[in-house]
């Protein structure tokens, strides 16, 4: 394994947070081959686990039981290494998963402006993959009030803010890649 990778250091896991819609999902798995890591979406790990769409659990279970599922995935992410992890939008509002994330990696923050996390929600959507409401208000309200809850844990979770409405991205994967080869090697 090289270190121009980043695969001996300590802190091996790469973690990408925000809001739904920032592009998360999209940027791990570019990122994760520039870096020759494995790319691990914790999203997808829990439609695996509860054989259905997360709307469909959230809507039917609510969100606490949604939260316990996203917690053990966390947890169980952490515990691996050389991983680009695509984490749902509101796991870090848990401070064990705060902790399990901040041990195990780097955390970088793709923040979208609630306009263009909008129009992406949106677009997704009328393309028929929904997801599911947090707040029972209208997409740019909810945005708004769920951002209010989230950007200061965001904020302090991170260790590089990238601004990922508008970059490409292959543009945002390009930045992070560069940031993370940057970074000291760890013993």
């Amino acid at each position: 394994m090289n270190a121009s990778s980043g695969q001996s250091r300590g802190q091996s896991n790469l973690y990408l947070i925000g809001y739904r819609a920032s592009g998360k999902s999209t940027v791990a798995p570019l990122l994760a081959a520039r870096l020759g890591f494995e790319c691990i979406d914790t999203d997808r790990m829990i439609e695996a686990e509860i054989r259905e769409p997360i709307a469909d659990f959230f809507s039917r279970d609510g969100e606490a039981a949604f939260r316990e599922i996203e917690s053990r995935i966390v947890l169980q992410v952490s515990h691996k290494s050389d991983q680009v992890i695509s984490l749902g939008g509101g796991s870090v509002l848990a401070i064990a998963n705060q902790a399990a994330i901040r041990s195990s990696g780097k955390v970088v923050w793709l923040e979208c402006s609630p306009a263009i996390l909008a129009q992406r929600l949106t677009k997704d959507q009328a393309e028929g993959s929904p997801r599911p409401s947090l707040t029972g208000k209208g997409v740019t309200q909810e945005i708004e009030l769920v951002l209010q809850q989230r950007v200061d844990v965001y904020r302090e979770l991170s260790d590089l803010v990238v601004d990922a409405g508008s970059m490409t991205p292959d543009q945002i994967a390009t930045k992070i890649t560069s940031w993370w080869q940057s970074l000291p090697e760890k013993s």
